[in-house]
């Protein structure tokens, strides 16, 4: 799904992590660093996601952040929670 994300040229690095919903349980949600100088329609970055991403993995919501926050190792803080949400609905 970042892959997606970062394919678009304004953005420099991407992260996708879930949120709490009251009705559906979880969304999920994305943030994303442009590079210097850039901007993005956060309306058409979700627009461009849904179109090559099935409709589960398309975030619902978009943040422009300015960085992520990262490991000691270099990647980004937060994936466990996406990786339980997908497990938790292939459980159900």
């Amino acid at each position: 799904m970042e892959a997606v994300l970062e394919m678009i040229p304004e953005i420099k690095q991407a992260r996708i992590s879930s949120s709490p919903h009251p009705l559906l349980g979880q969304v999920i949600e994305g943030e994303i660093v442009l590079h210097e100088g850039e901007t993005v329609d956060v309306e058409d970055v979700l627009s461009y996601c849904k179109k090559r991403l099935s409709a589960f993995k398309a975030p619902q919501r978009l943040t422009i952040v300015k960085s992520l926050p990262m490991t000691g190792v270099g990647k980004c803080k937060g994936i466990k929670r996406l990786i339980g949400l997908y497990v938790n609905t292939l459980i159900r």
